[in-house]
């Protein structure tokens, strides 16, 4: 309900902070070291809202599969972490949260954009398919309390305000507090914690459509050399287009 009432079209922040708070009633916390929440021995841990059960069948287990080196042999991976994710955890100085994020590996094929060794997703890591798959964790309901915290114009460090949630995962990834004190750097904090700590998780396209930052952030991405990759983001482009046999079975459909 959390993060219903932020995606909202009129987000209703308070509500939003009410039931961050009430999951946080149910007991969750954060765990003490970041790497572990992606090591089988992490499963269903303090932090963990809900994970997909993966119990080492690997063809059951797509995601690993798509996206690291160590399940199905040294194939082509359909998911390569991106330039601007690896600066972004190079400018922050998140050594912890790119370690366990990104692993960089010689491979038997080329990319595009990566010389070798290429970087590839190390979240999903166990070779025998057993890694599960968060769909919802506590980092997550910490950062969103914080965006709306932001939004209602609390900003201070202590636990009414905004800060005190970002420095709360900051702190688990051995990062100092956040610089940002106003509410636009704020608002821009919450998005780069959240791109950070929830890379390859499935959060940050929404993210930056709820926050209407899709656009602007799209555009903006270069590749490694900084050439603009000159994606061309317009409104339209931010929706699925519907299906032609849906056009022809009701024209109207567009209306």
């Amino acid at each position: 309900l959390a993060k219903v009432y932020a995606q909202t079209p009129n987000p209703d922040w308070n509500k939003v902070v009410a039931y961050c708070d009430a999951v946080t009633a149910f007991g969750y916390d954060l765990v003490p070291d970041f790497a572990s929440l992606f090591q089988v021995s992490g499963k269903n841990n303090i932090e963990s809202i809900w994970e997909t059960q993966f119990d080492g069948n690997v063809h059951q287990n797509w995601v690993a599969g798509m996206n690291t080196p160590f399940m199905w042999g040294d194939w082509k991976k359909f998911n390569i972490p991106s330039h601007t994710i690896v600066a972004a955890f190079d400018a922050e100085g998140d050594a912890v949260r790119k370690a366990a994020s990104i692993k960089f590996v010689d491979v038997s094929w080329t990319d595009d954009y990566w010389p070798q060794p290429v970087p590839v997703i190390y979240k999903y890591n166990d070779p025998d398919g057993k890694s599960n798959t968060y769909r919802l964790r506590y980092a997550d309901i910490l950062l969103l309390k914080a965006e709306a915290l932001t939004e209602l114009n609390k900003l201070g460090n202590t636990p009414d305000g905004a800060q005190y949630y970002i420095n709360k995962v900051r702190h688990r990834a051995k990062l100092g507090d956040t610089p940002a004190t106003t509410q636009a750097a704020l608002r821009l904090a919450v998005e780069k914690e959240r791109q950070l700590e929830l890379a390859f998780e499935g959060h940050r396209w929404y993210d930056l459509l709820r926050t209407n930052r899709a656009i602007p952030v799209m555009n903006a991405v270069k590749d490694g050399q900084g050439n603009p990759l000159n994606y061309n983001v317009t409104e339209a482009k931010l929706y699925f287009p519907i299906s032609q046999d849906e056009i022809d079975n009701n024209p109207a459909i567009n209306n």
